[in-house]
């Protein structure tokens, strides 16, 4: 699961860009990357999809920013979730920390 980590952080640098203060906006306590709308893009954009339209992401690119799980069907999808949900709440809180 290091790689979902290096994918969160590439999230999270695209968001800096594009999106500066992000991480003073979303709110950890209803963060939920399953969840379309209490995603870092749900949160941010209204909905995951919305984000994912104004950051120009496809469903690869969404995945490999740590938005979305990988689907692989040799992965637990909702474990896959949960830890992504995990890291962006680390990530957000370690942007605050700051």
């Amino acid at each position: 699961m290091a790689e979902i980590a290096e994918y969160v952080t590439a999230g999270a640098r695209l968001l800096d860009e594009k999106k500066p203060g992000w991480h003073k906006k979303v709110k950890i306590t209803t963060l939920d990357v399953a969840d379309g709308g209490q995603c870092p893009l749900g949160q941010l954009y209204t909905t995951y999809w919305a984000g994912r339209d104004s950051l120009d992401l496809n469903v690869i690119g969404s995945y490999r920013h740590g938005f979305v799980a990988s689907g692989r069907h040799d992965v637990n999808i909702d474990e896959e979730y949960r830890e992504l949900t995990r890291l962006w709440k680390d990530e957000i809180r370690a942007r605050r920390a700051k």
